[in-house]
């Protein structure tokens, strides 16, 4: 496909107006697929995943357990980049992927991501959950609030270093969940990227960022 220049997005472009959109079905959710780790914390997996680092408490929600880079999504990193490139006209770098699973009451407060997430998505992957739980976003054009629903397989490309987001509180199970020590869980992944002809290029890889 024929990518668009650097300076040929505008603010008529809808992508970058709002700063966000959604893909359906962007990929197969049961490649990605995984039972809920036994540790809490941070699986940070270094040395193309040879070697993992683990951490007590994952610092931007405490309680739930994220992997860096772990392995099994390798494959869907390009993948879903490819999708996204279809989608934006622009070519894109990997930087890196990340997943966590979310526990009742925990919350991703409002943030912006750093460099190496300039073109991110984050995609339902799994939930036991009875209820919805929304990814919350703020429009670049106006500022307002959307929370956006998804399905599993579906992901939500935002620019990660411009738009806010973050996610409420998760909501728990059902009385009989309770009754039964049920795990209420909900598992995303977030894959991130850099535009190759951007300001932020130099993070392909996840350096320098």
């Amino acid at each position: 496909m024929e990518f668009k220049a650097a300076s040929s997005w505008t603010r008529l472009d809808p992508f970058d107006q709002k700063g966000f959109f959604i893909i359906k079905n962007v990929y197969d959710e049961k490649y990605l697929q995984d039972e809920v780790p036994k540790e809490r914390g941070m699986l940070r997996y270094v040395m193309n995943g040879n070697k993992i680092i683990h951490e007590d408490d994952e610092l931007q929600v405490s309680g739930s357990v994220a992997r860096y880079n772990y392995p099994k999504y390798k494959y869907a990193h390009s993948q879903i980049r490819l999708e996204i490139e279809k989608h934006i006209g622009r070519k894109l770098l990997n930087t890196y992927y990340y997943d966590r699973f979310y526990f009742p009451g925990q919350r991703l407060e409002k943030h912006i991501d750093r460099d190496a997430c300039e073109i991110s998505i984050s995609v339902h992957v799994g939930s036991n959950l009875n209820k919805p739980y929304p990814f919350k976003i703020q429009s670049l054009d106006d500022g307002r609030t959307y929370s956006l629903e998804l399905e599993p397989g579906d992901g939500v490309v935002y620019k990660g270093c411009h738009c806010v987001h973050w996610r409420d509180a998760m909501p728990g199970g059902s009385f009989l969940d309770f009754l039964k020590r049920k795990q209420i869980y909900y598992h995303q992944s977030f894959f991130h990227y850099v535009l190759a002809d951007g300001i932020r290029s130099h993070c392909a890889g996840d350096v320098s960022s």
